[in-house]
């Protein structure tokens, strides 16, 4: 779940900043069907999964914790990729 999670979150983030905002809600659905196939699950799978977890809050938490740190070690990751690039410039 820490892993659908952490892929839908950067899905998100994508759309967030997207300037084209037709195309999000157009394009979203394909985004999800891409990580409910990469895992292995259907859309409803996820949803029976997230309303599982919401009546555990603290297990909620834990997994959103986890996914934080997903997320802050693949934005760690990028920025040491774009400093490397950088330097190659230099």
């Amino acid at each position: 779940m820490v892993n659908i999670l952490t892929d839908i979150q950067i899905i998100e983030a994508g759309f967030t900043i997207s300037e084209y905002k037709k195309d999000r809600e157009e394009l979203k659905p394909e985004y999800y069907n891409k990580v409910f196939k990469k895992y292995n699950i259907t859309r409803l799978q996820f949803k029976q999964n997230i309303n599982y977890y919401y009546n555990f809050p603290k297990i909620m938490e834990n997994i959103y914790d986890q996914v934080l740190e997903n997320l802050s070690k693949i934005q760690n990751n990028v920025i040491e990729k774009n400093k490397e690039i950088e330097e190659q410039r230099i």
